[in-house]
C-alpha cells in the first residue's frame, strides 16, 4: 500500500504485510532387512528375525512467519541542492514448532510402517517450538549538491526479543561521503575519464547470531538408577546469562569507482578495516561452576581486506551483428585477526588464548584468525625402514606419522600446536560473454586460493580407510599402505586413530562454475508467429573442479561420511548440472 500525503508535496508513505506458512510431515521407515547380515543364507531366508532392531519416525512440522514495513519518505530539490529522507519501521516474527514420534523395536511383523509405531516396544514423543521477534527503527537522509558532493547519514535502533531485558536493543549509526572527481572543472580536459567518484564512509552494524533462548537456564532430560528401578530424572545444562546483548562491528572504507575510455573500462576499488567487539562467542569456563561452557559476549576481531571490481568491453561491435566480448574480474582478500579474548593473561604476561575446542572447532589464539586450527602434524606414513621413529613411538608401519611437537619422545595432546587456519588466501572471480550475431557464449571461472597453512579443511576418512570401508562408505578410491603399496598419504586399513586426528589438508580450487551457449532470435521473425522473444539455450554448472581437496567438493568442504548414516562427518556433493531450455515471452 502507498499513499500520497495530498497536503505536503513529495512526502509518501508505504506500507506491506507479508507472511508465511509451512507444514511438513516427513517419515521414515528402517525396516528389518537393511540389519540381516547378508553373507549368512539363514539371515534371507528369514527376515522377520531382525524386527527387534526396526525402527520408525513420524515428524509434522510448521513453521509461520510475518514481517510488516512502514516507510515515510520524503524528496525536495531546491535549486543544485537535494535532499530525500527516509523513517521506516520494521518488525518480524518467526514460530516454530513440531511433533515426533519414534518407535523402536517390535515383537511383530510391522506392515503399518510409521502408522505403527504404536506397536514398538519402546515408544517416544517429542514436541519442540521456538519463537523470536525483531523489530527496527530506521532513519537516513541522503544529500547531494548539484550531483557532486554527497552525504548519507543512517540511524539503526534494533531490537532482538531473545535478549533479556535491559539488553534487547542496539544502535547502530553511520555516515558516508562522496565526491564526484569528474564533474569539476579541472577534470574537463581528461578526456579518457567518463566518471571518477571518491567515497568515504564510516558505519556500525550489529550481531544478535544466537538462539532465541540462550540467555536463560534449561534444564535435561535423562534417567537414573534407584535401587531395581529406574526414574525420570531433570538436570540444569544450560549456564544462564543475561547480559547477553548485540555484538557491534564498526567499519571504515575508503572506495572509489570509475568509468574510463568511453565505457571500455569500468568498475570499483573498495580497502576496508573492521573492529568487531563483544562476538557472541561459547566460552569455556572451569568445570568447577557446575557447567564447562557459557555463552557471553569476549573479544574483538580486526578485519582488513581490498574488493576490485574490473570489467571492460575488449572488443565492442557496432551492432549485434558483429563480435562483442565483455569480461569482469572480481577479486577479494579478508585478513581477520583476533585482538582480545577474555582480557586475561597467561603465567608469562601474555594475552591467553582458549583451545579447549580444538581440534574439533576452532581455537582463539591471539594474534591469529578467529578460525585457527590446532592439532597434530602429520609429516608422512610410517615406513619399514623409519626404525628409530618405529622404537621411539612404539608405531607399526603403515600407521600416521606425526611430528613430536615438544620433542619429549610422546605422541598425545601437547603436540597440538598452531596449523593455519580455514580462510581462504583470496578470492577470484572471472566472467565473460562473447556474442556474435544472434548467438552468447558465457563462462564464468572462480578461484579461492589456499595452501598448506590457509584454507585448511578436515576430512578424517578421506584418508583413512579403516571405518569409512567397514561401514561401506568410502566414496573415494583410497589405497592404503601395505607392505607392496609404500604409500605416504594413507595408513594401512587396519590403523586405529586412537589420537582422534582430522587429516587437515587445503581445500583450494578452481572451478568452471557456469557456462552457458544460446541464441536469441530476431523480433521481425517472432512477430509472424505473435511471440515477443524467444531464447534458447544449452548450460552447464560446475562442469570440472581442480583441487587436492580429499573430500567431496571443496567450495562447501563436504566431507566423506564416517558410515551410511552419517551426518555429522558427511556432507551432499555438489552436483554438475546440464540443462537445455528455452525462453518464451507472449
Amino acid at each position: 500500500l502507498i499513499v500520497k500525503n495530498p497536503w505536503v508535496k513529495n512526502l509518501t508513505y508505504k506500507f506491506s504485510l507479508n507472511g508465511t506458512y509451512s507444514h511438513s510431515i516427513y517419515n521414515l521407515d528402517v525396516g528389518p532387512k537393511i540389519f540381516a547380515d547378508t553373507r549368512t543364507t539363514a539371515n534371507m531366508d528369514n527376515f522377520n528375525n531382525f524386527w527387534g532392531l526396526a525402527y520408525a519416525n513420524a515428524t509434522a512440522t510448521n513453521v509461520r512467519t510475518w514481517i510488516m514495513d512502514q516507510i515515510l519518505t520524503y524528496t525536495a530539490s531546491i535549486g543544485s541542492h537535494h535532499v530525500d529522507a527516509m523513517a521506516g519501521f520494521s518488525r518480524d516474527a518467526y514460530r516454530y514448532n513440531t511433533l515426533r514420534a519414534d518407535g523402536n523395536g517390535f515383537n511383530m511383523p510391522n506392515p503399518l510402517r510409521w502408522n505403527g509405531i504404536n506397536l514398538a516396544s519402546t515408544q517416544k514423543v517429542f514436541k519442540g517450538e521456538s519463537r523470536y521477534q525483531n523489530l527496527a527503527n530506521i532513519f537516513r537522509l541522503n544529500y547531494n549538491f548539484d550531483e557532486k558532493y554527497y552525504f548519507t547519514g543512517t540511524f539503526r535502533r534494533d531490537g532482538f526479543s531473545g535478549f533479556a531485558p535491559g539488553n534487547k536493543l542496539g544502535n547502530f549509526p553511520g555516515a558516508s561521503v562522496g565526491w564526484v572527481i569528474s564533474q569539476e572543472k579541472f577534470m574537463g580536459n581528461v578526456k579518457s575519464v567518463d566518471f571518477l567518484k571518491l567515497r568515504l564512509s564510516w558505519g556500525q552494524t550489529g550481531n544478535q547470531s544466537i538462539s532465541p533462548y540462550e540467555t536463560l537456564a534449561t534444564v535435561g532430560l535423562d534417567y537414573t538408577v534407584y535401587g531395581s528401578t529406574s526414574a525420570l530424572a531433570l538436570y540444569p545444562n544450560r549456564m544462564p546469562n543475561a547480559d547477553l546483548s548485540w555484538s557491534t562491528t564498526t567499519t571504515e572504507n575508503i572506495g572509489v569507482d570509475y568509468r574510463l575510455f568511453e565505457g571500455r573500462l569500468f568498475g570499483s576499488l573498495d580497502l576496508y578495516k573492521s573492529m568487531t567487539r563483544d562476538q557472541l562467542l561459547t566460552r569455556t569456563i572451569p568445570i568447577l561452576n557446575g557447567f564447562s561452557t557459557v555463552r557471553t559476549n569476549v573479544g574483538r576481531v580486526d578485519n582488513k581486506g581490498v574488493e576490485l571490481v574490473v570489467s571492460a568491453i575488449p572488443v565492442k561491435g557496432i551492432d549485434k551483428k558483429q563480435f562483442n566480448w565483455e569480461t569482469s574480474l572480481v577479486f577479494s582478500k579478508n585478513v581477520n585477526k583476533l585482538v582480545d579474548l577474555y582480557g586475561t593473561l597467561d603465567a608469562s604476561g601474555n594475552p591467553k588464548n582458549d583451545i579447549s575446542g580444538a581440534p574439533t572447532s576452532d581455537a582463539y589464539m591471539i594474534g591469529k584468525s578467529i578460525h585457527s586450527v590446532y592439532d597434530f602434524t602429520m609429516i608422512g606414513i610410517v615406513q619399514k625402514e623409519d626404525v628409530e621413529y618405529i622404537n621411539t613411538y612404539k608405531a607399526r608401519a603403515g600407521d600416521v606419522k606425526f611430528l613430536d611437537y615438544n620433542n619429549d619422545g610422546k605422541i598425545n595432546s601437547s603436540d597440538y600446536h598452531y596449523q593455519g587456519d580455514r580462510d581462504p588466501l583470496f578470492v577470484l572471480n572471472f566472467n565473460n560473454t562473447f556474442t556474435y550475431n544472434n548467438f552468447s557464449l558465457y563462462f564464468s571461472f572462480k578461484w579461492n586460493a589456499g595452501n598448506s597453512n590457509h584454507y585448511l579443511g578436515k576430512d578424517r576418512y578421506g584418508r583413512m580407510a579403516s571405518l569409512a570401508i567397514a561401514n561401506g562408505s568410502q566414496l573415494k578410491n583410497v589405497e592404503p599402505w601395505t607392505a607392496e603399496n609404500h604409500s605416504n598419504l594413507y595408513p594401512r586399513a587396519e590403523w586405529v586413530n586412537s589420537q582422534g586426528y582430522w587429516f587437515w589438508n587445503t581445500r583450494a580450487f578452481a572451478k568452471l562454475k557456469d557456462l552457458t551457449f544460446s541464441y536469441t532470435f530476431d523480433k521481425a521473425s517472432l512477430e509472424k508467429v505473435k511471440l515477443q522473444n524467444l531464447r534458447l539455450y544449452v548450460s552447464g554448472n560446475n562442469l570440472f573442479t581442480r583441487s587436492t581437496w580429499t573430500g567431496l567438493d571443496p567450495e562447501d568442504g563436504g566431507t566423506i561420511a564416517a558410515n551410511p548414516g552419517s551426518i555429522f562427518y558427511g556432507s551432499y556433493p555438489v552436483l554438475r548440472t546440464y540443462s537445455i531450455g528455452a525462453i518464451i515471452s507472449f
